[in-house]
């Protein structure tokens, strides 16, 4: 069984289609400029998947959690999940260098499967 689409019918849904996509890139490229993410705000823009640099190395946001000021993140080409305090990149008072280098670059797309990094297992006591 076979839908026919009439060539004006296949244009709307094209038009449709690629309007949506649009939209959905200017409200995202509206959201950040590429620069450094300094302040609560910043982070708080931030999406799953969008790409970001720490410490110049690249790395995918996997999600922020303001009310902790917590962003979680995966190293690039990597899905072991790793934690940031934000407080640490912000800028608290004007002309300071915030201790930790966090800036955006671009949207992209999530991180599948992200995963907690291993744990280590101890080294046993020398009092057992």
């Amino acid at each position: 069984m076979s839908i026919k689409l009439t060539e004006s019918r296949l244009r709307e849904i094209i038009r449709e289609e690629s309007k949506a996509v649009l939209e959905g890139l200017q409200k995202t490229a509206s959201m950040l400029r590429p620069g450094p993410l300094t302040s609560s705000e910043d982070f708080k823009k931030l999406q799953a998947g969008d790409q970001i640099m720490i410490h110049r190395k690249p790395a995918v946001v996997i999600s922020y959690e303001p009310d902790l000021a917590t962003l979680q993140y995966a190293w690039k080409g990597t899905s072991v999940r790793k934690f940031l305090d934000a407080r640490d990149a912000w800028v608290w008072e004007p002309g300071e260098m915030p201790g930790t280098s966090v800036s955006w670059v671009g949207p992209g797309a999530p991180v599948a499967n992200a995963r907690r990094a291993p744990r280590r297992l101890a080294a046993p006591s020398i009092y057992d």
